[in-house]
Formats: structure tokens, C-alpha cells, sequence
């Protein structure tokens, strides 16, 4: 299925139902005259989402997988359903700001150099996040698996790499943005053929930005555009090892794969 869009809206999906209306919800009181298309897709939650479940909002498309695929696969599928000027991927537990999907699309269309931007987040409670880093290098990720982030942003390596030294109180570009904030142009998304499947969670956002980047498109964090970001997901949650095996793994993979672009394993 494929239309003429400004935008689509991409939300992979597990387990998270009310936080997942209350993101439709912020969308659909967004306001901007854009033709957009939103799509959710359900990775095998349990129980299923059900149409029936989103009978608030008729115009969703629902895509129900039988199995969880990951967040990249799962937006993937939203990719090649749908054709658009743009494509945000965005998280259940985002809440976008009035008018924000129409100024993000200006700025892609005033800067044709541009591949994805990111918006500011912010807690519900106000305090900003980070949401935009420099390319981790093997020393930082080892730093952030084995200490608390109190110890760890001490480091100069951390501070680097969470750009806390930076001055980003304006657009600026940067080497990747989280994927729950992924405004991106459509000729970049299907020119680099979307999200890695093989990274099945963590680090698809930083490979997807990599790559962009490696295609001559530039990553900006945008904090002109601020929205609310829960940051509730089970795996921001938990400390769990089977976890922090995951995340190591998919570092591992994204320095293995980028080596020649970035020399991440003798980066400081």
C-alpha cells in the first residue's frame, strides 16, 4: 500500500496499551495541516492489540506481527507500506507539541542537506533529556556497562560522547539522535534502506544515524521542538543482566560493523 504523504508516523508497539493512547491522543491534537499517515505496529504484545483497542482512532493503520521482530524491523514495515515525504519514529510513550510535525518538515524542506533531525525531550516533570550523542567509542561503553552514570559522566570519554561539554542550546548537528525522537527524510530512509534488522534492541537508532551520515546526509538535534518523553519502557526500567548482555551485544556489533568509517576501537 502506498500513497502521496507528508508524513508518516511510524510507533513500534509492545505491551504498553494506555501509554499508546495517550501518544495517539498528543498526535491527534497536533494540529498541523500535514496529510499524514500513522501507523502502529503491535509486536506480538500480550495480550494482541486489536482494532477494536484503538476504536478511538479510526485512521490508525494497525500492523499485527505474530511475533515480536524488534523495534527495526517493526518500523521497517511501516517504510515499505507507506511512501512519504518524511517518517518520523517516535515511542508509545512520546508525547509530541502542538504544531511541532509542521516546523520539523520546514526545516527538512529549508535544509535539503538535512537526513533526520531530533527534537528536545523533556520529562513530564520538565528536566531535560539527553537526547543526542557523539559515536560511542569501546572505552565508553565499557564505562557506562560497568559504572553507575553518576561515576561514569566523570570520565572524559562519557562527557564526550553524552556531549555534555557541548553548547546544543541551538540547532546543531550531531552524529545521532534516540530513536524515539527519528524525524527523518524519506529519500534518506529508502536511499539507505532503513533500520538494521540485525540489531533486534539497542543501538539501531545510532546505526541508522551512522549510515545516514555515511550517505552525505547530515543528523541535527533541533531543540526548538521540545516534547514530553515518559521514558517508561521495561528495558529503561529494569537493571536486569540479560539486558545489559543485550545492549554490550549491540554495541559490540555497532563497532564491528563502523570500524573503518569511525576507527571507534582506538578512539579515546
Amino acid at each position: 500500500m502506498t500513497e502521496n504523504l507528508d508524513l508518516v508516523v511510524s510507533i513500534a508497539h509492545y505491551n504498553t496499551p494506555e501509554l499508546l493512547k495517550s501518544c495517539l491522543r498528543a498526535l491527534a491534537e497536533e494540529g498541523s495541516p500535514l496529510k499524514k499517515k500513522i501507523v502502529v505496529i503491535d509486536n506480538a504484545s500480550t495480550p494482541a492489540l486489536q482494532a477494536r483497542d484503538l476504536a478511538e482512532f479510526p485512521d490508525v493503520d494497525l500492523i499485527q506481527n505474530t511475533s515480536n521482530t524488534g523495534f527495526g524491523s517493526a518500523n521497517n514495515q511501516a517504510f515499505a507500506r507507506w511512501r512519504a515525504e518524511a517518517y518520523l519514529v517516535t515511542n508509545p510513550d512520546v508525547h509530541v507539541s502542538p504544531g511541532s510535525l509542521s516546523r520539523l518538515l520546514d526545516r527538512l524542506r529549508a535544509q535539503p542537506k538535512l537526513g533526520i533531525i531530533g527534537a528536545g525531550l523533556r520529562y513530564p516533570d520538565g528536566r531535560g533529556q539527553a537526547s543526542c550523542r557523539r559515536y560511542p567509542t569501546l572505552r565508553s561503553v565499557l564505562l557506562r556497562g560497568l559504572l553507575p552514570e553518576s561515576l561514569a559522566r566523570n570520565f572524559p570519554s562519557i562527557r564526550r560522547y553524552m556531549m555534555l561539554d557541548d553548547d546544543i542550546a541551538a540547532p546543531t548537528a550531531v552524529d545521532w539522535v534516540l530513536g524515539s525522537c527519528l524525524f527523518m527524510r524519506g529519500r534518506a530512509v529508502h536511499e539507505t534502506g532503513g533500520f538494521d534488522e540485525n540489531f533486534f534492541m539497542y543501538y539501531e537508532d545510532v546505526d541508522l544515524c551512522c549510515r545516514v551520515r555515511q550517505a552525505g546526509w547530515l543528523v541535527e538535534y533541533n531543540p526548538s521542538v521540545q516534547w514530553t518523553h515518559e521514558y517508561r519502557r521495561e528495558s529503561a526500567r529494569s537493571l536486569r543482566l540479560g539486558l545489559k548482555a543485550a545492549h554490550f551485544k549491540s554495541a559490540m556489533r555497532f563497532l564491528r560493523k563502523h570500524l573503518a568509517f569511525r576507527g571507534a576501537w582506538s578512539s579515546i
